[in-house]
C-alpha cells in the first residue's frame, strides 16, 4: 500500500484510531483513481467519499481552543503542501 501511494499520491497515511480505517492524504484529481484501481487489485475493500475527494484535516488549534501553543491550521497546510510538491 506504501509503495502505490508513493507513486500516485503524497506519501502522507493516516490511521484513525476509532474506527480503524487508514486515510490516504494528498493526490492530484488525476491520481486518485490510479491508485484506487491498483490497491483495489490487491484485494481491499476500498471505501471512500462517493464521487468527491475528502479535503485533509488537523486539529482547529488557535481557532477554538485557547490553549493553542501555535497555528495548527498553518502547520498543517505546509505538510500536506510540502508532501504534494517534493
Amino acid at each position: 500500500m506504501c509503495d502505490i501511494w508513493e507513486r500516485h499520491g503524497s506519501g502522507l497515511i493516516a490511521f484513525h484510531g476509532q474506527s480503524g480505517d487508514i486515510m490516504f492524504q494528498g493526490a492530484t484529481s488525476a491520481n486518485v483513481q490510479p491508485a484506487f484501481d491498483e490497491l483495489n487489485e490487491l484485494g481491499f475493500d476500498m471505501g471512500g467519499a462517493g464521487p468527491a475527494m475528502r479535503t485533509s484535516m488537523s486539529c482547529v488549534g488557535a481557532a477554538r481552543c485557547e490553549q493553542s501553543c501555535f497555528d495548527e491550521a498553518r502547520a498543517h497546510r505546509q505538510v500536506v503542501i510540502a508532501r504534494m510538491t517534493a
